[in-house]
């Protein structure tokens, strides 16, 4: 695929690997559904069976950073790119949704650059349909502030997983619901 992307995300299968052993979506012991965008036919689809690192891949692959995933003969990319809170498949056939949403904005008074100003604006884009779809939630959970570190400040990962991990934690001990199914 030449210059499709700066990375090949299929370099990390070896390390999914560990955390996922079940090699296909069926198989999982709760049923997944995982969004992509079809790159090569130009429309949003969901996996909900056949290989599952294939499609955490395909999820995952942020257009230009990453090469589109090959499956069956078509590209594959991020489903965020159409669709970055995709509730709909699961609205019904499930009984609880817990949405999260790291891309929550502070309050500003100035931007400074048009690299900010690009990024804030996709930002306030994707919460305006985010914050639409996050009624269908019974719970949701998003770290206050994370929408203003880049997707791409890795000097910032670890602390962006700390922080969505205490978040995720703080959400789950305020939610008597959580709480109980995860007790089952």
């Amino acid at each position: 695929m030449g210059s499709l992307g700066l990375i090949n995300i299929e370099n990390t299968a070896l390390i999914l690997k560990e955390y996922f052993p079940e090699d296909s979506i069926e198989k999982l012991k709760i049923p997944l559904t995982i969004s992509a965008v079809n790159f090569s036919e130009s429309r949003l689809v969901y996996f909900t069976k056949g290989p599952l690192i294939r499609a955490i891949h395909a999820s995952s692959c942020i257009p230009g950073i990453f090469k589109p995933i090959m499956i069956d003969g078509q590209m594959y990319v991020d489903g965020g790119i159409l669709n970055n809170f995709p509730i709909e498949p699961l609205m019904d056939d499930c009984d609880f949704i817990i949405g999260s949403s790291c891309n929550h904005l502070k309050p500003v008074d100035k931007i400074t650059g048009i690299t900010n100003l690009m990024g804030r604006a996709g930002i306030i884009s994707i919460n305006h349909d985010m914050e639409r779809k996050a009624k269908f939630c019974n719970v949701l959970i998003e770290p206050k502030g994370l929408g203003a570190i880049s997707t791409f400040d890795m000097k910032h990962a670890e602390d962006i997983y700390w922080l969505a991990h205490e978040e995720a934690l703080i959400t789950i001990k305020n939610s008597p619901t959580i709480s109980e199914l995860i007790t089952k």
